[in-house]
């Protein structure tokens, strides 16, 4: 099992974090850096983790659950939600071994229900919804 990179971040300007800024958690290096960016960048007027709840309809259960998307953050133009996955976990699975193959399948369905259920969270709230992977974060 691979090891992830997890710990709790201790902003530099923590009257941009909205919520307990004693509590931002970490679950791996692509949240850690795009932390990093939302509290070193000058735009960003107010961001948090892991705050936002959005109630969505599972459909690799069929259970209502809550989603509690990665970032949100507000510029002077616009807020956004964001969601960091590894990019193959935005796409369907390729099969692999059944075991593996069934595994992706309900990751990928209970991935896709929650986005969109945030894309529609958002567009009537006017925010914009955006997932992100290590490939664009490699351009921050």
């Amino acid at each position: 099992m691979p090891n992830f990179l997890q710990g709790y971040y201790k902003p530099r300007n923590p009257r941009k974090y909205k919520g307990n800024p004693l509590n931002i958690v970490y679950r791996s290096s692509l949240e850690l850096k795009y932390m990093c960016w939302l509290d070193d960048n000058p735009d960003v007027l107010q961001w948090s983790s892991e705050e936002l709840p959005i109630r969505y309809l599972d459909k690799a259960t069929g259970r209502s659950r809550l989603y509690y998307p990665d970032f949100w953050y507000r510029t002077k133009a616009k807020q956004y939600i964001i969601e960091i996955k590894p990019a193959h976990q935005c796409r369907p699975p390729r099969k692999t071994n059944k075991k593996t193959y069934i595994k992706e399948v309900r990751t990928y369905a209970t991935n896709v229900s929650k986005w969109e259920a945030a894309n529609k969270f958002a567009e009537n709230k006017g925010i914009q919804f955006i997932v992100l992977t290590e490939k664009d974060l490699a351009k921050l």
